[in-house]
């Protein structure tokens, strides 16, 4: 089965939703599956594209204003979109917006979403609370990391896992 996972970072950037995309792909790659992982080249030393323990791994840059940004991120993915189109499963990590018009483009593609935690603000902003319930909605399945996602997010999880190993 081929899998693309979509985060916003990924190794060698050190954090919580780093280690767990890269030991989710390790471990599904040992089973057989083609792993490859959408993620920003947040340091312009990375290169583009790159094979890391049999992942491959397809980094983009992109100017990191609100919206400017993210329309950006949507006309690469859109030049790039062979990377959903081939395949079988999408998993996003935390940046469903990124992908959010290949939603309508590609309905029958299977999207999965991790929610990994909160932005940092108190009390929520109501525009992250729509944005995590539209994409648990448009998901196929939903992960949280943190049993707390659900409650104050107001969305239902398929599984809950905890971020401590």
């Amino acid at each position: 089965m081929k899998i693309l996972f979509i985060t916003r970072l990924f190794y060698p950037h050190v954090g919580g939703v780093e280690k767990h995309v890269y030991e989710v792909a390790k471990v599904l790659r040992l089973r057989g599956n083609s792993i490859t992982i959408l993620t920003e080249r947040y340091d312009k030393n990375l290169k583009k594209n790159e094979v890391i323990n049999g992942i491959k791994v397809v980094r983009f840059s992109y100017p990191h204003f609100k919206l400017l940004g993210l329309f950006f991120i949507w006309i690469w993915l859109f030049k790039n979109r062979r990377l959903i189109e081939d395949a079988d499963i999408i998993h996003i990590h935390d940046v469903f917006i990124w992908y959010l018009p290949f939603r309508f483009l590609y309905p029958h593609k299977r999207v999965f979403t991790t929610f990994h935690g909160w932005e940092g603000v108190w009390p929520i902003p109501w525009k992250n609370i729509y944005l995590k319930r539209l994409a648990a909605r448009l998901s196929a399945g939903t992960i949280v990391v943190g049993k707390y996602i659900e409650k104050y997010y107001g969305i239902k999880a398929d599984k809950t896992a905890y971020g401590a190993r």
